[in-house]
């Protein structure tokens, strides 16, 4: 056997005992003596073989006291995020409140948060080869999808049995793995019952092309069993990073010219509120006194809004430990949820 075979041999036998727990966190693992008869290696062999896996982070050389699995070894503490492409020249406020609630998550329990961006197509190959050779050298606790994992069946990336793996998703959809979903329901039902608790009738929304349809949301009914009503005109439909858009439409539904206006005011999603809010300014509605607004909120990180709001949204400190719990149950070979959703909250 060559030497770089049994080189790699003993760093495959060394880091096989490191996740299957022989030898768990902080514990020392054999002196290099014994590793060189057990394998009849070399010295030099063996010393290479460390060399690699203190690289990689699996073990600690302390010096006079030897050599020791890592207190929080690559297996046990690299989480994957995988994002989709980004719209125009930003990321969704969406990415930007899982990046910070996964920052969160490395302060209080010692994680390390690894993101990967651009799919299901990666443009940065380079990057890509990374995770995949994460994934291949065990160096990953589990990947964490925030798009449809179906979008790459067929990569390494899905099809990879031995890799726990976990999805946040505003819909299930037939989603083939462990799912934290988003329930939008939640939002708009909660978002018109407060309304309805402010004395408001008249009801405008902002949302994102045929987001409602997508969603399998019947806001007619919603404002029906309400009492409410929507005028066609004061439901706009826009693009994600319409935000100039948003503006201009909100001050001209709400312009004093106008003869009847919308009482109550949904934003229902977080990239159009500081534009929106803007647009109210800008046509001068007194806020809350002639109008009410609820604007969509990803925490920890709300938009900006230029008026007084209800912010209604979802937590993504929790979606975050939610996918690494399914992970790690995973990963132990504990029973866990196929699928786990999430109710809109307010943080006021």
């Amino acid at each position: 056997m060559k030497r770089s075979e049994k080189q790699q041999g003993i760093i495959n036998e060394l880091r096989r005992r490191i996740v299957r727990g022989t030898y768990p966190p902080g514990s020392r693992i054999p002196p290099r003596t014994a590793i060189e008869r057990e394998f009849a290696a070399s010295t030099v062999t063996v010393q290479k073989a460390l060399a690699r896996l203190i690289h990689e982070e699996f073990l600690v050389a302390c010096n006079q006291h030897g050599t020791f699995v890592a207190e929080h070894p690559p297996h046990l503490s690299n989480y994957a995020l995988l994002l989709a492409h980004h719209h125009g020249d930003r990321w969704s406020q969406f990415v930007c409140a899982l990046c910070d609630g996964f920052a969160t998550l490395q302060q209080t329990r010692g994680l390390r948060i690894l993101t990967y961006f651009g799919f299901p197509r990666p443009s940065d190959i380079d990057k890509y080869n990374e995770l995949l050779s994460l994934a291949a050298s065990q160096r990953l606790a589990g990947m964490i999808f925030a798009f449809l994992p179906s979008l790459v069946a067929g990569t390494p990336l899905l099809d990879d049995p031995s890799m726990p793996k976990a999805a946040i998703l505003t819909q299930r959809m037939g989603c083939p793995i462990p799912a934290v979903c988003i329930d939008y329901h939640s939002f708009f039902n909660s978002a018109l019952d407060y309304l309805k608790e402010q004395g408001r009738r008249k009801i405008a929304l902002i949302s994102i092309h045929d987001t409602l349809e997508y969603l399998g949301y019947d806001i007619a009914a919603g404002l029906s069993e309400r009492g409410m009503e929507m005028r066609p005109c004061w439901w706009q439909r826009l693009d994600m990073d319409q935000a100039e858009a948003a503006r201009e439409r909100v001050h001209l539904l709400m312009h004093a010219g106008r003869s009847e206006r919308p009482d109550g005011l949904i934003i229902s999603d977080d990239n159009h509120v500081e534009a929106a809010t803007a647009g109210l300014v800008d046509a001068g509605v007194r806020v809350p006194d002639d109008l009410t607004v609820v604007a969509h909120a990803n925490f920890p990180l709300p938009t900006r809004s230029y008026v007084k709001a209800k912010r209604l949204g979802f937590d993504c400190v929790r979606l975050i430990h939610l996918a690494v719990d399914s992970i790690d149950a995973q990963r132990r070979g504990l029973p866990h949820p196929q699928f786990m959703s999430v109710q809109a909250t307010s943080k006021e």
